[in-house]
C-alpha cells in the first residue's frame, strides 16, 4: 500500500510539475483509494505542505504581501466556520456551494477588477479555506480566483 502511495504521490508531482494544475486532484484520489476516508484531507495536506512551502521559497520575492494578508484573515475565519460546522453540513450542499463559488467566479468580470473589490481576499480565503478542509477541494477555487 505504500508503495501505490508513493507511485500516486510521483505521478501528482509530475504531473503539477509539468501542467501546474491537477496534482492535488490526483493526490486526493490515491489517498482515498487506499486510505480509510478520514485519512484523506489531512494526509493530502500533510504530502502536499513540503512542496508547497518549497514553492513558496522559490517565488518570495514575487509575493504581494498585501492580499496575502486579507487571505490569510479569511483563512482564520475559515478554520473556524469550518470546526464548527464539521457535523452540522452535508457533503451534498457543500458540493452543491463549491460548484455555485467557482461558477460564480468564473462568471465575474476579468482584468484585475477582483482585486479592487473591498474585502475580496477576505471572502476567498475564508471560502477557500471551508471547502478544503470540509471536502479537501481548495485547488478549484485557488484557479477560478487566480484567472481574475
Amino acid at each position: 500500500m505504500l508503495v501505490l502511495l508513493v507511485l500516486g504521490v510521483l505521478v501528482a508531482s509530475l504531473l503539477s510539475g509539468a501542467t501546474g494544475v491537477g496534482g492535488g486532484l490526483v493526490v486526493a484520489a490515491t489517498v482515498a483509494a487506499l486510505m480509510p476516508g478520514e485519512a484523506v484531507v489531512p494526509l493530502c495536506a500533510l504530502i502536499q505542505l513540503p512542496g508547497c512551502l518549497v514553492r513558496l521559497s522559490l517565488g518570495m520575492r514575487e509575493v504581494c504581501w498585501r492580499p496575502c494578508a486579507a487571505f490569510v484573515i479569511g483563512a482564520a475565519g475559515g478554520c473556524l466556520l469550518a470546526g464548527v460546522s464539521r457535523l452540522q453540513l452535508r457533503a451534498h450542499w457543500l458540493s452543491a456551494a463549491l460548484g455555485l463559488f467557482i461558477l460564480g467566479c468564473l462568471w465575474l468580470p476579468r482584468g484585475g477588477r477582483l482585486a479592487r473589490v473591498p474585502g475580496a481576499f477576505v471572502v476567498a480565503g475564508l471560502g477557500q479555506t471551508v471547502f478544503a478542509l470540509l471536502l479537501g477541494a481548495g485547488g478549484p477555487l485557488a484557479s477560478a480566483m487566480l484567472a481574475h
